[in-house]
Formats: C-alpha cells, structure tokens, sequence
C-alpha cells in the first residue's frame, strides 16, 4: 500500500514542511530513470526553480498492487501548493506542460493524490544520511481517541528524544488533510539510515515503557497499512525551511 510522508531523510528541512502533497503512482523499474530525467528538466526551468521540493520515493515493502512509487511535494508556503495544483496554472504553463507530456509519453500518470501535515514531530537532522521510511497508517474511530493519539504522540516524541539522537532516527505524526478514499486519519512517518537500523528500534522499543504507553494511547486506533519506502531522487532540496 502507499502513503506519504513527510518524513524525514537525507535532505535539509525536510521535517520541518508544514504541508505537502502525495501522488502515488504505479510504474516499472525500466521508466525510472525516464522519470526522473523528467523532472530534472522541468526543475531547471524558472518555474521549477520556483516549485515546491520533490521527492521520488519507492515501496520497498507493501502492496505493489496499488502503486510502486510515491511522488511528494513538500513546502513551508501554502501559496507555492496552492498553485501547483491549480489547473489554470499547470493547463497554461509551458513547463508544467511540458512536464505533463513528458509524464504521458513515459507513460505514467498519478493514480491517487492526497495531502497532510505534520502536527507532531521529532528533532530534524539535515545532514543524516535516512535511506528509508517506514508509515503507519492511522484510521482513528473518535475525536476522543484522535486526541489521545495526538496527546500520546506527542509525549513519546518528548519522552524519547535522546534515543532518537543517537541514531539521528526522526519521527513525525501526520494529519491528512484531502484526497485519498480509505479512511485514513493520520500517518506515522519513522525516518531511518537502513533496514537494519529500523530493526534493532523496533527491537528497543519492544520493552520500552514509553512506547508501550504510546500503544494504549492509540486505543482502537487501526493501522490498515504500512510501508516501507525508499528515497531515489530530491529536487529543490532546501538549506533550511524559514
């Protein structure tokens, strides 16, 4: 299954995004590097210089049924997601269109689109090396139980900071905000240098109180899906997130 993200790798600033915009996609590994070609020359024209960062994501594990790749868009400024996804915008755009033909003559065009931001999140560290994600998928049944996630989030985030800075992990609760038909209510969003980096966590936090209190929090909380993903390409990566 696919979801977003904004987690938080490789790049500077990515944690710090207040909004971004996911549209999964479902291609073959022959069309990658025509992908990213893509974007690359649309990203050196004035107005991709002017577009939100991108990033280029694949599902490592999860159902490739649905999508193999995940296209993000992420920015401090509304305004700059706003318009790219007006129509009247990207219809009469020349490099957006171009954009657009290159994408159809590939072959691959979006196959769902949603947005989110992060409401809870953990210290960024621009220059760590995160190769993966791992997303949790959260459908909350109350408002009740959306503020005890939220709450006990937000305590574990606090309670677990200095774990977190050994490994340079990030963490980062997401609220969805558009788009998207499978009842999705949040995303959890881990930032890790590798596979094996991911395991030994879940390994520690297997007998750690803090997250065994995190999981009460949670209630009935269900996680329909997960992922894990990997980063391949980021265009517009900035120095920081002012």
């Amino acid at each position: 299954m696919c979801v977003l993200f904004v987690c938080l790798f490789a790049f500077a600033g990515y944690a710090q995004s207040p909004s971004w915009v996911n549209f999964e996609i479902k291609t073959t590994p022959d069309k990658i590097p025509a992908i990213i070609e893509a974007f690359t020359v649309f990203y050196a024209t004035e107005t991709g210089k002017k577009t939100p960062m991108a990033v280029l994501t694949e599902n490592t594990l999860g159902d490739q049924e649905q999508c193999t790749h995940h296209m993000s868009f992420l920015s401090n400024d509304y305004s700059a997601i706003s318009s790219m996804l007006s129509p009247t915008v990207w219809e009469t755009n020349a490099d957006w269109m171009q954009l657009g033909e290159a994408m159809g003559a590939i072959g691959v065009m979006p196959t769902l689109a949603f947005s989110g931001a992060p409401i809870v999140q953990s210290q960024a560290y621009p220059d760590a090396q995160h190769g993966i994600q791992v997303i949790w998928a959260l459908d909350v049944q109350s408002f009740n139980d959306q503020e005890s996630v939220v709450t006990g989030f937000a305590t574990f985030v606090q309670q677990m900071q200095s774990y977190f800075d050994n490994t340079k992990m990030e963490l980062s609760l997401h609220q969805h905000m558009a788009g998207d038909n499978r009842s999705i209510d949040y995303w959890i969003l881990a930032s890790h240098k590798d596979y094996a980096e991911y395991m030994q966590t879940m390994a520690d936090m297997s007998t750690n109180e803090n997250f065994l209190a995190l999981m009460k929090a949670f209630g009935d909380a269900q996680n329909p899906m997960t992922i894990m993903r990997s980063v391949l390409k980021v265009w517009n990566a900035p120095t920081s997130m002012d």
